[in-house]
Formats: C-alpha cells, sequence, structure tokens
C-alpha cells in the first residue's frame, strides 16, 4: 500500500482546482512519484466524476498535458476529472539512465522491467495499474470526489502506446481509449526495441506483452465484446513518421489501423495533414477525446443536467464520424477565450534564456528556464505565445557580436500568439486577438511615423536598444535575476510582454486554418524581403533583378520580385542545393559564385556580362560587406539599384568606387522591408492566408522549445537545406 501522498501545490483553474501530490512509490524503488489531479467544480462528496487519465510521452512528466494541453476547460465543461502520472521513476540514480532522452528518465515505457537494475525501480505498469488507484483511495479529498471504478485512458506518442496496451491488458478496468500519435507496435521501431531491450532483455517474444498490435492480434470475441471503439488522431507532418535519416516509422499508426481491422476491433483514425508530433497538434484535437470519452464516462448518469452535456457529446461524435468535416474541428481555447484566469497575476512559463555570449563551444547556448512574467503595465500587452522563427539575428547576437547584445536575455523575434491581457489604456488590441509581435514598432506620434518617408518609429528605441521596456525596467525574472528583452520581442518565451505599439493584430483565420507556425515569419524574414522590393525599391514590372543569398529574407525578395512581375530573377548562392527552392518561388535563373566556369571571375562581372550590363536591381541578403559592393557593381550604369537589406558585423564598412555612383547607381538600404509593422502586417498576413506568399516552402525544421538549440546548429550544417526553423513553444 502506498504512502498517503502530500498535497504541495493547488491550483484554481476553470472552476475547479488542480492539485499535485508527492508520495514514496514502493512499486518504483521507494522513489519519490508525483501526480497531477484537474477536479472540476461539479466534483463533490455527494457527486463524485468520473476519471480520465493521460499518459504522457518521452521526455514529459506530469505536468507537460496539464499546461500546456488546455483540457481543463473541456474537461470542466463535462465534469469529468483529469489523471496525470509521471512517465517514469525520479531518483533511482541508475548509472546512464539520464544519458539519452529516449530511454531511461521519462521514458518508462509502461512496462515493468525485468532486467537488473531497471527491475526495481522501473515498474510503470504496476504503478499506473495497481499502486496510483490505491493511493488515489487513500486520499480522503479524493476518493470521496473521484468515481474509482469510472476510469478512460488517452495518451501521446510513447503515452498513446501505454494508453493503448494498458487498455488492451486491462479491458475491464477502462470505459474507453483514445491516442495521439502512438508508438502502437513498439517491437517494430527503434524507440520501442530499444526500451524493451534494455528493460525486458530476451527477444521480441518476450517483448509482445506490452506491443499494442500483438495484443490487438490475442484479443477474443469475448474481450472484443467488451470494447468501445478506439479514437487515434495521427499528423501527417509528424516527424516520428519519417524519423533520422533513413525515415524510420517510430509510430506504425496505419499499421496498428489495419491490424484492428483484420481483427474486426473497432477502430477510428483520423489523420491531419500539416500537423506534427507536439502539443500544439494535442492542443487542437484535444477536446474531441474529453468529449469521445464522456460518452462513455457519463453514459451511466440520469440527472437532467447531464443529459444536455450527452446531447452536446452526440454532436461531437457525430463529427467524428464525418471525414468530409475535419476541417471544422473544435477550436483550442486560446483562440476563442476573451479572458484568462491569468490575467492580473504573474505568469511562471518557460523560456530559452541565454546566459552569456556564444562561442559555438557549448552544444547548447539557451538553456530552459521557468521564468516569471509579470503584469503589463498600462500601456502594454502580455502575449501567450505559440510559436517563433529562429533568425540569423537571433544567432548574431548570441554570438557576441552585437554591440547592443546585452544577457541574460531571452532572444527571439518571429513570434505569432494570441492576447493574454492588457494594460488598462490599451485600446487598439483586446485578449483573445491574435497578433505578431513588432521589433520595430509604429506609434503614429513621432517624427519618424508622421514624416510619411520611413517605417523606422523610434517611440521606443532608446529603451530597446538596452534591453529594457520603455520605463526602464523589465518584466522577466529567472529566480532572483532579472532577464533583459530582445528586440522588444523576446518571443523565445512561452510567454511575453510588449508595448501596445509593438503589436500587431492580424486574422484569426491564421488560427483555424491551423498556419501559425508560417506566419509567424511575417514577424520579420519573409515582411523584410518581400517588403523591401515593394516598398524600398519598388520593383518595376518588366525588370530584371539579383538577389544574393537564398535565406529567408532572399527567397522572399525572390517572391516580391515575382509578386512586382519582375521578368528576369537571378538567384546567386554558394549552396547549390537551395537553388530548386529558389526556382519553385520564381527564380528564373540560379548562379553559384564558386562554380568552376566563373573561376577567378568576379561574381560582379559574371551577373553584369549575363545581363547585358546589369540588372535594375540587386538585393543583398548576407551581411557582408564583399557582397554588398558585388551587389551594387553588378547593376547597370545610369539606373540600377542596389538594396543592403543584410546586417553585417559591427564596425564592419562598405566601400566601392566612387565611380559607380557617380556614373548613375543608388544604393539604399531597408529595415523590415520598409514596412509599418501594424498597418502594414495584417495587410501581408492576409496576402499570405490569399495564397499570394508562399511560406510553408520556407519552414524546413519544426523543434520543441526542449530542442531550441538545434535550431541554431541547423544553421551551420551543410548537410541539408535549412532556411527558418520554428518552435513550438507549447
Amino acid at each position: 500500500m502506498a504512502v498517503t501522498p502530500q498535497q504541495i501545490a493547488n491550483n484554481k483553474c476553470f472552476g475547479g482546482s488542480i492539485i499535485k501530490y508527492e508520495f514514496v512509490s514502493k512499486t518504483l524503488g521507494d522513489t519519490k512519484a508525483r501526480f497531477n489531479v484537474f477536479l472540476p467544480p461539479q466534483a463533490s462528496p455527494s457527486n463524485p466524476v468520473p476519471i480520465l487519465m493521460y499518459l504522457s510521452g518521452l521526455t514529459c512528466s506530469e505536468d507537460n498535458f496539464v499546461q500546456k494541453a488546455g483540457a481543463q476547460q473541456c474537461a470542466a465543461q463535462y465534469g469529468i476529472a483529469l489523471l496525470c502520472p509521471d512517465t517514469s521513476p525520479r531518483g533511482a540514480n541508475i548509472d546512464g539512465e539520464s544519458k539519452d532522452w529516449d530511454f531511461g528518465v521519462a521514458a518508462g515505457f509502461y512496462l515493468n522491467a525485468t532486467q537488473k537494475p531497471w527491475s526495481e525501480y522501473y515498474n510503470m505498469y504496476d504503478y499506473i495499474t495497481k499502486e496510483l488507484p490505491q493511493t488515489l483511495q487513500s486520499i480522503d479529498h479524493l476518493k470521496e470526489r473521484l468515481d474509482l471504478r469510472n476510469v478512460s485512458i488517452f495518451g501521446h506518442s510513447m503515452g498513446g502506446h501505454g494508453s493503448l496496451s494498458l487498455y488492451l491488458k486491462n479491458l475491464d478496468a477502462y470505459k474507453s481509449c483514445s491516442a495521439f500519435s502512438p508508438v502502437a507496435n513498439p517491437t517494430k521501431c527503434r524507440w520501442g526495441q530499444k526500451a524493451f531491450k534494455n528493460y525486458l532483455g530476451g527477444t521480441e517474444k518476450d517483448w509482445v506483452q506490452y506491443d499494442s498490435l500483438e495484443l490487438v492480434k490475442k484479443l477474443n470475441a469475448n474481450d472484443k465484446a467488451k470494447m468501445n471503439v478506439i479514437l487515434i488522431d495521427q499528423g501527417l507532418a509528424d516527424f516520428a513518421l519519417t524519423h533520422g535519416d533513413d525515415n524510420h516509422n517510430q509510430l506504425r499508426t496505419k499499421e496498428f489501423e489495419n491490424a484492428c481491422k483484420e481483427n474486426n476491433v473497432q477502430i477510428k483514425v483520423r489523420y491531419h495533414e500539416g500537423y506534427g508530433h507536439g502539443y500544439d497538434f494535442i492542443a487542437t484535437f484535444v477536446a474531441d477525446h474529453i468529449a469521445f470519452h464522456a460518452k462513455y464516462l457519463l453514459s451511466g448518469a440520469r440527472k437532467p443536467a447531464i443529459s444536455s452535456v450527452l446531447s452536446r457529446i452526440d454532436d461531437v461524435l457525430t463529427f467524428l464520424d464525418e471525414d468530409e468535416k475535419e476541417a471544422a474541428t473544435v477550436q483550442s481555447a486560446p483562440a476563442e477565450r476573451q479572458k484568462f484566469e491569468t490575467e492580473g497575476k504573474v505568469i511562471k512559463c518557460k523560456a530559452a534564456i541565454a546566459w552569456k555570449e556564444w562561442d559555438e563551444k557549448d552544444k547548447e547556448p539557451l538553456k530552459i528556464e521557468e521564468i516569471e512574467v509579470a503584469v503589463p503595465k498600462e500601456t502594454e500587452v502580455r502575449v501567450k505565445l505559440l510559436c517563433t522563427g529562429v533568425c540569423h539575428t537571433d544567432w548574431y547576437t548570441l554570438s557576441g557580436k552585437d554591440p547592443e547584445g546585452v544577457f541574460p536575455a531571452i532572444l527571439g523575434h518571429e513570434g505569432c500568439g494570441i492576447v493574454e491581457s492588457v494594460g488598462s489604456k490599451v485600446t487598439s488590441c483586446k485578449p483573445g486577438d491574435v497578433v505578431i509581435p513588432l521589433y520595430i514598432p509604429e506609434c503614429n506620434k513621432c517624427k519618424f511615423c508622421l514624416s510619411g518617408k520611413t517605417n523606422l518609429c523610434q517611440a521606443v528605441r532608446s529603451t530597446q536598444g538596452r534591453g529594457l521596456m520603455p520605463d526602464e525596467s523589465v518584466r522577466f525574472k529567472c529566480g532572483d535575476k532579472d532577464i533583459y528583452h530582445f528586440m522588444g520581442t523576446s518571443t523565445f518565451s512561452q510567454y511575453t510582454v510588449l508595448p501596445e505599439i509593438s503589436v500587431a493584430v492580424i486574422n484569426k483565420d491564421v488560427l483555424s486554418k491551423k498556419v501559425e507556425k508560417e506566419a509567424c515569419l511575417l514577424g520579420c524574414g519573409v515582411t523584410t524581403g518581400i517588403g523591401a522590393v515593394t516598398n524600398t525599391m519598388k520593383v518595376t514590372a518588366g525588370s530584371t533583378v539579383a538577389v544574393f543569398g537564398l535565406g529567408g529574407v532572399g527567397l522572399s525578395v525572390i517572391q516580391g520580385a515575382v509578386m512586382n512581375k519582375a521578368k528576369r530573377i537571378i538567384a546567386i548562392d554558394m549552396n547549390v542545393k537551395k537553388f530548386e527552392i529558389a526556382k519553385k518561388l520564381g527564380a528564373t535563373e540560379c548562379v553559384n559564385p564558386m562554380d568552376e566556369k566563373y573561376k577567378d571571375r568576379k561574381i560582379q562581372d559574371v551577373i553584369v556580362e549575363l545581363t547585358d550590363g546589369g540588372v535594375d536591381y540587386s538585393f543583398e541578403c548576407i551581411g557582408l560587406p564583399s557582397t554588398m559592393r558585388a551587389a551594387l557593381e553588378c547593376c547597370h550604369k545610369g539606373w540600377g539599384e542596389s538594396c543592403i537589406i543584410g546586417v553585417a558585423a559591427s564596425g564592419q564598412e562598405i566601400s566601392t568606387r566612387p565611380f559607380q555612383l557617380v556614373t548613375g547607381r543608388v544604393w539604399r538600404g531597408s529595415a523590415f522591408g520598409g514596412t509599418k509593422g501594424r498597418s502594414g502586417v495584417p495587410k501581408m498576413v492576409d496576402q499570405f492566408l490569399g495564397d499570394q506568399i508562399n511560406i510553408k516552402d520556407m519552414v524546413t525544421d519544426v523543434v520543441p522549445l526542449s530542442k531550441i538549440n538545434e535550431a541554431f546548429w541547423l544553421m551551420k550544417q551543410k548537410e541539408k537545406i535549412s532556411i527558418r526553423t520554428v518552435v513550438n513553444l507549447w
């Protein structure tokens, strides 16, 4: 029997409470185990509520689901408790248990280990099916408010494996089962094989007892009669479907679906184009899953209030059976809420902090920390960020070369999120609005804004360049340390605070169409490139354009040139792997300066020769003085114009022969594409939503916040194309 747990946290949520408990688990080798319970407002001694248990995936703890999935609102609506255990023992101190992210700590695989030293501690199967229910029974506050005989189960990834296998092995214990992106056939995938080999030893014959696909094959007629339909949601952009260099399938969802159908086991699998493996995917469809389980958990209820709930559930379940209506799924709560429970409170969340400049020796220049985000002041806005791009400007500052770089700081300036709360004097946005943070504000009051000649608003420039808010203070703390802001945006955090003038309110269809990962790049790279063409240079129809550098900005310049009907667009880069996407976006030809046929020749001379005298417009999107000069000197005598977009390192200078300018060439510069953020960015978002701008092909990698450092290494490597990495913040 487990020792009675201690309550270590209790937070109000949607009229109910999220309560965290800790106790010494005998099953897990006398280590301390934690779990969270969300008690809905309906729970009382006179009305015990059913339980929906969620099993988390690799690298997760008991906290991930309650903090990221947005499930509590829906659970509160239906009167269902959520139970969230940890994913492994903690504190066993076995040599090597924290070495790999897919084995050991946070990777218990919901089995009972038989191999030493794991067998003393790693018994998650018995913990979930035996000790945890006994522990709930031992807590007076819970046992009288929970219906411990009325339980369903669901999970994600490794937790999806857990929910499926535990359900199939314990059909009398659970009313229903569902999963997000489950590891459905672990004996045939590397994650499962690694775990089973080390925890269980033996051969595949010893492992099949925990393999859901194999368990399906062994069900008899009586077993199938007890079962309800299994629901699975699977994103088709899930990295785990094509993992590693050889595109290994770690999930095998389709194989599991086929096995169920072949063995007459009811299953509903929904495949979703464009969705990945993270909590953004879970949050999108979690309401469907809770409604699905509510159908079975509440089926015996007789109260009038429950009848109306069941009617709403029936509507959802009807929808689940209509594939053609799948695009109309219930939207995640944050997109719809007009008032957040966190309003007026300091928020604790995760952020990637740059504690110091990076010499590229440390594999993890940013550290994931828990921070506190202050309440916005009267002219400020607090934003829940959903995702962020990682730009070369972030790398530049992290390198220590940026004279305005201050540490410790939260970097990031390409974000998309939802307004969580606003200060008392804010009028241009409200909680629930979808927004893009702006590193160049638009106050419409300063000399620069009123000139009509530039987008370079100076309203907060003096403090923003020092990592401060306009009142000379910060809104971030980590422990007792103040953390500086970056570019006025700091999008490498789950929450940020900005001046009202640094927020662009955009079309909410970004969320309903599930394109926030693409839209966030309009916070810098895409807007910078397209705007340089359309605003700064005003490229004319029928002209010839040269683009130096095929990163996110350069590729966006190409799109801008296409939009302005340029006749000839020459893309220039030393990485020939980028030529395919450049041509897809509209480049008419591509040039590699390192090509053998151009040996010992300056690239500007090559372009002048290819274009019979030079181009009408050129754009430098790299940030090197040498390519800035080449871009100018490849322009046509008499009228050619060159635009510098790339940011050079501090202290560097540009040069050319004065004769280049005397003979009619023009040198310009462009910041954020000359775009006025609050008025211009929403228009570009609408262009994107109208399929006039292609951002999808520029998002080459998506990583979770925990792996944000990979984004910086992706910029350095040359083995694959890496245009922009987007970070899922939840």
